[in-house]
């Protein structure tokens, strides 16, 4: 009896449903900004021939997946280090959502506010790191 209480959500319209709800789609907010910076990518990179284009799309995607540059993407390809790194991105996403759900939730009234302060106290050094690596591999490959 006691164990399903811990489990089952808080009642509605308060202060502990709202950290709940925030605990629960972090994880899971944290991939819109990625998903989104990947459709924009994905849109650049096909849309024309123009290397403005090209480059812009390279660093949006870089955003949205930092650990492909792990895998030598740029330099080589493949179907398998694609699927590797979008799913190993996913999940350093879903980790980063989820510690800033948690950091966020630290205090008894936690809003989205405080989630996304977190989220980008997180985020944007693992864009400055992929930033400086997508430099790197710009410069190994020549372009």
């Amino acid at each position: 009896m006691a164990a399903s209480r811990l489990l089952a959500p808080p009642p509605r319209l308060g202060l502990l449903s709202y950290r709940w709800k925030i605990r629960r789609r972090g994880p899971f907010a944290a991939l819109l900004l990625p998903l989104s910076a990947f459709a924009a990518g994905t849109v650049l990179r096909n849309w024309g021939g123009s290397t403005i284009r090209g480059f812009g799309g390279f660093l949006l995607t870089v955003l949205a997946g930092p650990t492909v540059l792990l895998l030598g993407v740029p330099v080589t390809g493949g179907t398998l280090r694609y699927a590797v790194g979008a799913a190993t991105s996913a999940a350093m996403w879903l980790v980063v959502g989820w510690w800033a759900a948690a950091r966020a939730t630290r205090v008894p009234v936690a809003s989205w506010r405080d989630w996304f302060r977190e989220y980008c106290w997180l985020a944007i050094p693992i864009w400055l790191g992929a930033l400086a690596a997508g430099a790197v591999a710009w410069k190994k490959v020549g372009f």
